[in-house]
């Protein structure tokens, strides 16, 4: 990506930050993130993430899911799922020794896309030795040679969407929007979440997303239908 513009990355180790594990007591969803009983760097990182163009997102695969210290990441910042806040584009990688990459990255998806991200690319990188390999000279230069194709094309999709500012939504994206809109109308006047949506203007009649977009009419028509159908299965 350096090689492609005037690009700056700021590192983020899960394993060096202060970030203490999810107790699940929900204070987060009821009273207010502010209000958790973990004080650690949370808040710090949130500000990182809002001041970035855009975010990478790397994950070993552990049992074919992500890593603990990825998963505790995720569940530290589960109230965003209802109060999204990260409208950010986000490149999303895992490396395996051989399997679970496609899956370990669906899964990340998932759980980024409802606190605001937008997944733009996910690159998975299976980077072990096959059983015939010699163990002691690393993975072949074949190998090497296709993980660095996958890995350029990759920096090149998401270099060009940070220029693109702020991310288009898409159908489903719009649709979850509804969902959630549709939620929050009916939740307590005095519930964060209540607060929160309408004081982002989310839950006025003609709001179809987190922010104004050029989305056609045609798109906000499919996002309607969609989001009633979803909304029909989730109940269902």
């Amino acid at each position: 990506m350096k090689r492609l513009g005037d690009v700056e990355f700021e590192y983020l180790f899960l394993s060096e930050a202060n970030l203490g594990m999810c107790r699940g007591c929900r204070v987060c969803f009821e009273v207010g993130e502010d209000r958790c009983p973990i004080e650690d760097d949370l808040p710090s990182i949130a500000e990182r993430i809002e001041r970035a163009d855009g975010v990478i997102i790397a994950t070993p695969v552990y049992v074919g899911n992500v890593s603990g210290l990825t998963k505790n990441f995720i569940d530290r910042f589960a109230y965003t799922c209802h109060r999204p806040r990260f409208f950010k584009h986000v490149l999303a990688i895992s490396t395996t020794g051989s399997a679970g990459a496609r899956f370990t990255l669906l899964l990340l998806t998932m759980s980024l896309v409802p606190m605001g991200f937008k997944v733009i690319h996910r690159l998975g990188v299976a980077c072990g030795r096959g059983h015939a390999e010699p163990r002691n000279n690393g993975i072949s230069q074949r190998k090497q040679e296709m993980i660095q194709k996958k890995a350029d094309t990759a920096a090149r999709i998401f270099y060009k969407t940070l220029l693109v500012e702020p991310p288009t939504p898409g159908v489903i994206g719009m649709a979850a929007f509804l969902i959630q809109k549709e939620a929050y109308l009916k939740a307590p006047a005095k519930s964060c979440d209540f607060a929160y949506w309408q004081d982002k203007g989310w839950l006025r009649k003609d709001a179809h997303y987190y922010y104004d977009s050029d989305a056609s009419a045609v798109k906000k028509a499919l996002a309607i239908g969609v989001s009633k159908l979803l909304a029909l299965a989730i109940s269902g």
